[in-house]
């Protein structure tokens, strides 16, 4: 599998970025060290992220606790946490979540790594602490960036072309970035990957010099990923690899692509689990022998870098890779025991493959999120001509309605009560609209939990409100002065239909007067005050929409939408039952 670069993630977090700028995380959840997903409140999408892929946005997500030390302090440091930055630092394939408590660095690279460090810098937890050469992944230090081999593709690096060795192998030590694009680069450029590099013409590096500058053009600009039938994903069209099998969508479409990594569940039969058992002990033992075979010619500093690649580090006699720690007081002692590792694995792969110990299969649970419109937030029903209203829940709701989307032509209406909702909905609104929205008013006000039947409400244009109190006065949080006439609508009777709408492609629970109900709920139920609490009147009408809709609503969703105070059952009703008003 050939990922994204640094380049194309860089491109993808500029993107991402700006949908989900000062957002607030819920929650985390995990499959294993590799796959997670970040929840983040009131948004449609979530934050999937996979170690060796990279972040997405997608509207499904893991819904898993891989309970572990990691996870549990990953969850407290981030949970709550503003999003303030997203970005890759050119040339690492590491991507740079910055919080309102902190930072989050998720390395994608070597055997992947989660880093969270607090505003200074300094670590507070990692899902591995690791120890490198010029570097401490530890609690309490500092984080420093993994060191670069090479020039960041973006910075249009010029290689001297001075080796004798392949220009393919010549422009990978030289250049930070994938093989795909060393590939890419050097087809565009007419260059054979096998010429050495210091036979290339003027020529042939002028073109070398201009496809390293297309590339980093059409990646910044790109609005769409590539698939390829080998596993290779790019943000430009390869040329060197033909036609891509498929074309995902920049940033939301490219969850079809690698959402599939993150909820996979090995349905493997247990003869599979063995086998890949069995091939990961060997594949360890295949990778110590060859370390070792490359300590026996005595290299030790080209052996470091060659660890180092593997996820490793190797100092003052003692080598770290693939989780093995190997001591010893010279190289060919060194290479011994890890020729000694590398047989107890082949020998252990062959143990696995005849025992008899059963595996249980794990099911990945994963969870839609819920898409939620702006309004979704507030009371809000649409009238019976085809107008959103809205209404606020409480004092702050009410004041981030008239702040925020009252217009100077809209109706506001209000109740004379304390703790009436204002209400607001289009200066096109017409009679029937404006009855509706009035019982709507009047039926969410303090009225309804008072057991009133009846009350009265009035509305103003947006341009008569204040928000400001006279000089010397104060006015309550979610209140308003009304300035000229006011229009009154009295006598409005307390009644409300609660069925499930349709919003986009989802059933919502839905309440709103009688007549609107009736246009948009196939089936609702009529209520109106009563003896019923309010908890009680949802879980009844919970069970009728169940039985009516063939689905289960749940019952907070009931609960949320029925106004607040006792209620009754009138009855149930079908679409078109209550004539328009």
């Amino acid at each position: 599998m050939d990922f994204l670069s640094d380049l194309e993630l860089g491109a993808l977090m500029n993107r991402i970025y700006p949908t989900i700028q000062g957002r607030y995380i819920n929650n985390v959840y995990s499959l294993d060290e590799l796959r997670y997903s970040f929840t983040v409140k009131d948004y449609e999408y979530a934050l999937n992220v996979h170690l060796k892929i990279g972040l997405w946005l997608s509207d499904m997500y893991i819904k898993e606790r891989w309970e572990s030390e990691f996870i549990r302090k990953l969850r407290d440091f981030m949970e709550g946490s503003r999003i303030e930055g997203l970005e890759v630092p050119a040339g690492q394939r590491l991507i740079v979540m910055r919080l309102s408590s902190g930072t989050i660095y998720f390395e994608l690279f070597g055997t992947s790594n989660v880093v969270c460090t607090d505003r200074s810098g300094i670590i507070q937890c990692a899902l591995r602490e690791e120890e490198f050469r010029d570097r401490k992944v530890k609690p309490g230090e500092a984080y420093i960036l993994p060191k670069l081999k090479g020039t960041p593709l973006a910075e249009l690096p010029e290689p001297p072309f001075n080796e004798k060795v392949s220009v393919s192998r010549h422009l990978g030590f030289f250049i930070a970035t994938s093989r795909k694009f060393i590939e890419e680069i050097l087809f565009r450029a007419g260059v054979q990957p096998e010429k050495p590099a210091n036979a290339l013409s003027d020529a042939e590096k002028e073109a070398i010099k201009s496809a390293m500058k297309q590339i980093v053009s059409e990646c910044s600009s790109s609005d769409k990923m590539y698939a390829y039938s080998e596993g290779t994903y790019s943000f430009i069209k390869l040329l060197s690899k033909g036609d891509p099998v498929a074309v995902y969508s920049i940033p939301f479409g490219i969850k079809e692509a690698f959402d599939p990594f993150l909820f996979k569940v090995q349905e493997e039969s247990e003869d599979e689990k063995k086998k890949a058992l069995a091939q990961s002990y060997l594949e360890k033992a295949k990778l110590l022998r060859d370390i070792a075979a490359r300590l026996m010619e005595g290299d030790a500093e080209s052996i470091k870098s060659y660890i180092e690649e593997k996820g490793g580090s190797y100092a003052e006699g003692v080598l770290k890779v693939a989780g093995e720690t190997v001591k010893a007081d010279s190289l060919p002692a060194l290479a011994s025991k890890l020729y000694e590792r590398a047989k107890n694995y082949e020998v252990g792969a062959k143990k696995v493959l005849n025992s008899k110990s059963k595996v249980k299969e794990k099911k990945v649970k994963v969870v839609s999120v819920k898409k939620r419109e702006w309004y979704e937030k507030y009371r809000w029903f649409i009238t019976s001509e085809g107008l959103l209203a809205v209404g606020g829940r409480d004092a702050s709701s009410n004041e981030a309605i008239l702040r925020k989307y009252v217009k100077p032509d809209d109706y506001v209406f209000h109740a004379e009560l304390p703790g009436s909702p204002f209400f607001v909905v289009s200066g096109r609104a017409g009679e029937t609209s404006l009855k509706e929205v009035a019982t709507a008013t009047a039926s969410f006000s303090r009225a309804w939990k008072m057991g009133l039947t009846t009350a009265d409400v009035y509305y103003v244009k947006g341009d008569q409100l204040s928000l400001a109190a006279p000089s010397g006065e104060y006015m309550g949080k979610g209140s308003a002065m009304i300035l000229g006439k006011r229009n009154y609508v009295k006598g409005l009777k307390l009644k409300l239909g609660v069925g499930l709408a349709r919003v986009g492609d989802d059933l919502k629970a839905y309440c709103a007067p009688l007549s609107s109900a009736s246009k948009m709920c196939d089936w609702f139920i009529e209520i109106e005050p009563g003896r019923l609490s309010q908890a009680e009147a949802a879980k009844k009408i919970q069970k009728k929409l169940s039985e009516l809709y063939g689905i289960v609503i749940s019952l907070e969703e009931i609960q949320k939408v029925l106004p607040a105070g006792n209620t009754d059952i009138v009855g149930i009703r079908k679409k078109g039952d209550i004539p328009f008003i």
